[in-house]
């Protein structure tokens, strides 16, 4: 075969996948309804731990609207990771005002990352049904708490709620990039959770029971251990899904360049302990985003591209304009939508070059 037949059949192959994906994946979740009724709220006693390091300014905004939600029985857990600012004391003044709120100190950080901090405050945790959450997020209404443990009310066997934690808006190219990424990422876990296959969750909105947040030993990282945890632990029978809007968890994006590649180093570095069948799915995913626009690139430069290709190629455009579209109004990104044709190239580019290369340089020490 020739070098311009292999191309046809790559694109070919990679166009079959990635249909496969958007509509046999990702359509059900994006036609799903997202407003779920709070009725089905619990009142199930619970703890929401936060672990915060060197966060006072950060605490004294949003721990006010953790400790003010509508919920009859819940305390605040903050875990102060061996803060060198005014984290403990501004937690001391607070504890003054709130009774629900509960202060955990570590004095010194004997390993990398916040793994043991969130273990400690799980362990020290009052009620079996925990709520996590980080210092910089701020829930998007009174009833968070309520909907998110709306989630183990879905079926007795749910152990793990799947949350949505999306950025603060505002200008520029690398915030409208971050608040895509992040809305991408939560509709893929969230699409694959839907089909029957959780892989991942965000530590910024998540619920879980306390004996299911394992002791076993796990790699210390500088982040991904809320996406181990769920790796882990999460099945199709014991996980539910919570992306109800009053339900979201909002924090602000990076605010530089350099600041999101580190961030981006550490989040990454999850990704290569994850389960098998995990790693080779969002690999598939990744591979056939990319060679589905490396080979339509290859085909015009060789000349001769037949019409079926720009068929093919202007087909899955539409699926995914359509799909993102509908989608995002869902999550929070309706301004974002029209330019779905540019987020979905600039992906192939993050999956295809910064993704390998951010791999190569290894994950970054510190998640604070």
């Amino acid at each position: 075969m020739t070098l311009y037949s292999w191309t046809i059949w790559i694109f070919g192959f990679a166009w079959l996948l990635q249909m496969a994906l958007w509509w046999g994946v990702f359509a059900p979740f994006a036609w799903k309804k997202r407003k779920e009724p709070v009725t089905k709220a619990s009142h199930l006693p619970c703890s929401v731990v936060v672990c915060a390091r060197n966060e006072a300014n950060n605490l004294q905004q949003n721990l006010p609207k953790l400790l003010g939600q509508e919920y009859p029985t819940y305390e605040v857990l903050v875990v102060d990771d061996a803060s060198s600012d005014q984290t403990l004391s501004a937690l001391k003044k607070l504890c003054a005002i709130h009774s629900n709120l509960r202060v955990l100190s570590i004095p010194v950080k004997k390993t990398a990352g916040k793994k043991a901090a969130i273990l400690q405050g799980v362990q020290a945790a009052r009620y079996p049904h925990i709520v996590v959450t980080d210092s910089d997020c701020r829930p998007n209404s009174k009833m968070w708490l309520q909907i998110m443990m709306a989630g183990f009310s879905e079926k007795a066997s749910t152990e793990i709620v799947l949350g949505y934690a999306p950025h603060d808006a505002a200008p520029g190219w690398l915030n409208a990039w971050q608040r895509f990424e992040t809305y991408f990422t939560a509709f893929q876990y969230g699409a694959l959770a839907h089909a029957g296959q959780p892989y991942m969750g965000v530590g910024r909105n998540m619920a879980f029971l306390q004996r299911k947040y394992s002791t076993a030993p796990q790699p210390q990282l500088a982040s991904g251990d809320d996406d181990l945890f769920v790796n882990a632990n999460a099945s199709a029978g014991n996980c539910a899904l919570c992306f109800h809007p009053d339900a979201w968890m909002y924090s602000r994006a990076e605010a530089s360049w350099s600041h999101w590649l580190r961030q981006k180093r550490r989040q990454l570095s999850a990704g290569p302990h994850y389960r098998l069948r995990h790693q080779i799915m969002l690999a598939g995913i990744a591979v056939s985003h990319v060679l589905f626009y490396g080979a339509f690139a290859a085909l015009l430069l060789m000349g001769g591209t037949p019409d079926w290709v720009w068929v093919a190629f202007l087909l899955r455009g539409w699926s995914v304009a359509l799909l993102i579209s509908k989608s995002g109004k869902q999550m929070g990104i309706r301004d974002l939508s029209p330019l779905a044709p540019v987020f979905d190239l600039l992906l192939c580019l993050y999956w295809g070059v910064l993704t390998p290369a951010l791999l190569l340089f290894g994950p970054g020490k510190r998640w604070k």
